[in-house]
């Protein structure tokens, strides 16, 4: 332990050199050389070293006695001192913990993660979970030194990586999960320990598929944009079952508790993955129970913290009579910590809801009109260029149609189509170079994004039909199964929401709401 550093390193590099040397066969070195089978020395002479001398036990006590040594000349000095753990002496202390030599405290510490890491990879058994577990509570649970937790996590990563020569068997991966990595406060959860929990997550629960198999399976529905599987051209994983997975209740504590806004928007996105885009593999019955499950946990964390910002009890509120106080009512007092905490909550599940309603919405005109397109908005008159084709009523000319900024995009496409004369199915409408291909948003929507308001419409006859013009025929049956379809079924989220948007002390939820 006097040059720790060097005989790290010393090791790895002889054990890395192993496979170039040749074993020698029969008594007293006599007879042919024979050359093991390649990749087979280095695990063999792991094995050896293992059984004589616990080489993987070694390394990790080593590590223990070197962050222990470490933790008391820490608490030595700050005792000299008179200071605690968290004042300004202590964090410059942390920064000159006692290395060897030239090698600070914490490439030491990097030495034997590396050596470690790499007799694990190489040794022909899985690596022993108490030793993982004793690594994370050495190093992530319990550190000295600030970058402790960060090469801890690291080394995590690289245990169960599917881009490593991952070391650590699926069930101590599951033990970890729940045991370890689960049990780490949300809300102040770095970045690093989300990855680790996200690979660990995805290595018990998910499953990879090859989306084409998965797309044969599944009965696509009408309009969706992108494959089975698969969302904005990234595969996405599959949940095997979503009765028996293990840690998703961290995730949700994460995404409503977490601090920092990175952490709380990848959480959002695994939520909605398992939900939403994971189910791409299961039949009618099973995305319905996914997307049941999903909005039951969803309204019951923002109906529980609506009821902790209202100061009501949850058993007995009464949702209909419940209403915000005005803005006069409410003084300067500053609210309490509990309530800021339940309006971040609020915030949150409401943003989670509309982000899983747009990613389950299919890209289809909805038969009956939303609310914000029941009511005539500004008015818009478009020049409609037709195309130059026999048959049509308008070939060749240019029409103006009236349109309002509000209207439906599928709404518009039929007017044109009434006046061109051609089917909706087979009209395509080009503006500014994009097409306006979404029948379900608004007209102010898609010419906003077509870069332009009152450009030239060109009309264009497509020999085959859309698939996102007309609703498909079990339109209605499907939609009430979708998140926004349920979320309609459950009247107190609408009392819930109108008591939420009237709240003048928290705007963003407000907003939200």
């Amino acid at each position: 332990r006097q040059s720790v550093f060097t005989a790290l390193r010393m090791l790895r590099s002889l054990l890395a050199l192993y496979n170039l040397y040749e074993e020698e066969g029969g008594a007293g070195g006599e007879g042919p050389k024979v050359r093991p089978a390649p990749g087979q020395l280095l695990p063999r002479a792991l094995e050896h070293l293992g059984a004589q001398w616990q080489l993987q036990e070694v390394l990790v006590a080593n590590l223990e006695a070197h962050q222990d040594t470490a933790r008391r000349w820490l608490a030595e000095r700050l005792a000299a001192a008179g200071a605690g753990p968290g004042s300004a002496e202590a964090a410059a202390l942390v920064q000159r913990l006692p290395g060897q030599g030239c090698y600070s405290y914490t490439a030491i510490v990097q030495e034997y993660l590396d050596t470690i890491t790499f007799v694990a990879s190489e040794h022909p058994d899985y690596y022993p979970l108490p030793l993982a577990e004793r690594l994370w509570d050495t190093l992530v649970v319990a550190g000295v030194h600030p970058e402790d937790a960060s090469l801890g996590l690291a080394f995590m990563r690289n245990a169960a990586s599917p881009h490593y020569k991952s070391f650590l068997p699926k069930d101590g991966v599951g033990s970890l999960l729940q045991g370890r990595i689960t049990a780490l406060p949300a809300d102040t959860l770095p970045a690093g320990a989300w990855a680790v929990y996200q690979d660990f997550f995805c290595m018990v629960n998910c499953e990879r598929r090859v989306l084409e198999e998965v797309a044969d399976r599944k009965g696509a529905h009408q309009g969706h944009a992108t494959t089975p599987g698969q969302r904005n051209g990234v595969p996405s994983f599959l949940v095997r079952d979503l009765d028996a997975v293990t840690g998703l209740g961290f995730a949700w504590r994460v995404a409503l508790d977490a601090s920092r806004p990175d952490v709380v928007r990848h959480a959002m996105a695994l939520l909605l993955r398992v939900y939403i885009h994971g189910t791409a593999h299961l039949d009618q019955a099973g995305v319905q129970h996914a997307t049941s499950v999903f909005v039951r946990e969803c309204t019951q964390h923002l109906m529980g913290s609506t009821a902790s910002l209202a100061n009501v009890s949850l058993d007995s509120v009464d949702w209909a009579s419940l209403s915000a106080p005005a803005a006069d009512e409410m003084g300067d007092a500053a609210p309490a910590p509990g309530k800021e905490q339940a309006a971040r909550r609020v915030q949150r599940c409401l943003r989670l809801l509309s982000m899983a309603v747009t990613e389950s919405q299919p890209r289809t005109m909805p038969p009956v009109p939303a609310h914000r397109a029941s009511f005539r908005g500004q008015q818009w008159l478009l020049d409609v260029q037709c195309p130059q084709q026999p048959g049509l009523a308008s070939a060749g000319q240019r029409a103006r149609v009236p349109t309002s900024a509000n209207e439906y995009v599928g709404v518009l496409r039929r007017r044109i189509a009434a006046q061109i004369g051609c089917e909706p199915q087979k009209l395509r409408l080009l503006c500014s170079g994009s097409e306006l291909k979404d029948d379900a948003a608004l007209v102010s929507q898609a010419l906003h994004r077509s870069g332009a308001s009152r450009n030239l419409v060109f009309a264009n006859v497509s020999e085959m039909p859309n698939s996102y013009t007309q609703p498909a025929p079990d339109f209605p049956a499907q939609w009430q199964l979708t998140v926004v379809g349920l979320l309609a079924q459950l009247d107190p989220v609408y009392h819930a929401l109108l008591f939420l948007a009237d709240q003048a002390r928290w705007p963003d939820v407000s907003m939200e709401a």
